[in-house]
């Protein structure tokens, strides 16, 4: 019917967060691996998620991008694999990625 929670008065985000499995979710679900780009299939499932957020965002948001196996590993390894990683999803969020 509606998308949306009744805030009480009085209350206070870090109320809201303490509720948070109560809060909607809101987005799109990939069926691509945000780091590599290829599609997620019977043979290629979701093994992973980047969990980000902005500095420059107002309220606490965090946004999930999904990973496969092989780019999960390499996020886990860190070091240059991960620098790798970060910087393919950065094109995937800002678009530079045809889904």
């Amino acid at each position: 019917m509606h998308n949306f929670i009744q805030v009480p008065e009085g209350t206070t985000l870090l109320d809201l967060l303490g509720a948070k499995r109560e809060l909607p979710s809101i987005g799109k679900k990939s069926h691509i691996c945000a780091s590599c780009f290829k599609p997620f299939n019977a043979s290629r499932r979701i093994a992973g998620h980047l969990r980000t957020t902005s500095a420059e965002l107002f309220i606490p948001v965090i946004f999930i991008y999904p990973l496969c196996r092989g780019c999960a590993e390499q996020l886990k390894q860190g070091g240059k694999k991960e620098d790798a990683v970060l910087a393919a999803v950065e094109k995937f969020i800002n678009g530079e990625v045809s889904q």
